[in-house]
């Protein structure tokens, strides 16, 4: 009886100035050196702005910054995923009274090795 390797893909981190990332629409960048992953971030600053970023892998996970405001007049900030033509996932997070760093936005299932 043979045995079996399996072997698990090394965990990648890209930074959101990657010329991978392919960014459609009004972006602010801004950052901040010691919270953020390299220092940097983009920001939507119209709805309908995009980012494209293609991967290899089996699965994706997307952090960001999430900025704290005042109580009076917060706004939520809602992003949508699609991956590999699965239905999007819709994610609306309450603006928090401090700024929180490095959230996990969106987790993706499982996802199969071979789709490209």
């Amino acid at each position: 009886m043979g045995s079996r390797l399996f072997y698990r893909s090394p965990i990648v981190q890209v930074d959101d100035s990657d010329p991978n990332i392919i960014y459609t629409g009004d972006w602010f960048v801004g950052g901040h050196p010691i919270e953020e992953f390299d220092g940097t971030t983009n920001a939507a600053l119209t709805n309908g702005s995009t980012i494209t970023y293609s991967f290899e892998g089996t699965s994706i996970t997307s952090f960001g910054t999430i900025p704290g405001s005042p109580p009076s007049g917060s706004v939520p900030s809602t992003s949508s995923f699609s991956l590999d033509g699965l239905s999007a996932v819709l994610v609306t997070v309450p603006k928090p009274l401090e700024t929180i760093y490095r959230h996990a936005f969106y987790v993706s299932p499982e996802l199969e090795d071979d789709v490209v």
